[in-house]
């Protein structure tokens, strides 16, 4: 055979053996999402604040009246 048939049968097995092995490699799974870590109140911290102002309001009005 020519050195150039073995040059290119050399270059294409290389060629189909990289191509397999990559293929069959498992890719790993995504990472799960999971929620940034904190406390359960955090999601509500709003209406609690909003409440805390309610309350403070209402105790002094009721000061203020009596």
């Amino acid at each position: 055979m020519r050195p150039q048939i073995v040059k290119i049968a050399t270059i294409l097995f290389i060629t189909f053996f990289v191509t397999i092995t990559s293929w069959s490699q498992q890719v790993p799974p995504p990472p799960e999402r999971t929620p940034p870590p904190g406390l359960p109140i955090d999601s509500d911290l709003v209406y609690l604040i909003l409440l805390g102002i309610l309350l403070g309001l209402f105790f002094l009005f009721r000061t203020k009246r009596a």
